[in-house]
């Protein structure tokens, strides 16, 4: 839940912790901003403060932040964690995503807007930054990338006919591109695929998709 999220910001740059702390205490969905320089920092006052929204920087004085992101999702089972960096070439990006990050953005972002996709990733939403390219974006759809709840519930075929209802295809097209019948597929999207999204049919499904932000992970 957004309200009331307790906000740690990881980077070893004081002056860029303290902008965005700045912004954030003014936002009515932030309860606490903690700080951390280091990786080791950073999953000590997580679990201390059982957080629940993470900016992670990637270089860090004492390793990788991606791979603390990793740690964390699994420490902490609800935390959202935007990965926010300077770099934006596609392996990075993936990488953060595989590693559990609901989003990615670059540190030039303007901070406005950087609070903007921050509110969003606390939501669940799946989050990428304008400056990620086209061309990865037709990848993450093919990447086994950690999605939120209920969507990290569904297999790779779900997904791909959820993808299919989002781009507004019908049985019959869905059929043919998974080599099934008509009546096979309707009976996965009735029996598993709404079921798990808590939904009864198409309209409510391709609704949770784009409140939820999940469109492109598709």
């Amino acid at each position: 839940m957004v309200q009331d999220s307790r906000v740690l910001i990881v980077d070893d740059h004081p002056t860029l912790r303290e902008g965005l702390r700045a912004w954030l205490v003014e936002q009515d969905w932030v309860a606490d901003v903690i700080e951390a320089a280091t990786v080791q920092e950073a999953l000590r006052e997580a679990t201390h403060h059982q957080v629940n929204v993470v900016v992670m920087d990637v270089a860090l004085p004492d390793g990788d932040g991606i791979e603390a992101v990793a740690k964390l999702v699994q420490r902490l089972r609800d935390v959202k964690v935007l990965v926010l960096t300077y770099n934006g070439d596609d392996e990075q990006v993936h990488r953060a995503l595989k590693a559990g990050a609901h989003g990615y953005a670059r540190k030039d972002t303007k901070t406005k807007d950087l609070v903007a996709i921050l509110r969003a990733v606390a939501c669940g939403s799946f989050v990428l930054g304008p400056e990620v390219s086209t061309a990865f974006l037709g990848n993450v759809r093919r990447a086994r990338v950690r999605l939120p709840e209920p969507f990290d519930k569904l297999t790779e075929r779900e997904r791909e006919m959820l993808g299919a209802l989002v781009r507004n295809e019908s049985v019959e097209e869905i059929a043919r591109h998974l080599g099934l019948s008509g009546k096979t597929i309707r009976n996965l999207l009735s029996n598993d695929l709404y079921r798990k999204l808590g939904v009864e049919n198409k309209f409510q499904a391709v609704r949770l998709v784009r409140d939820r932000g999940v469109e492109k992970a598709l």
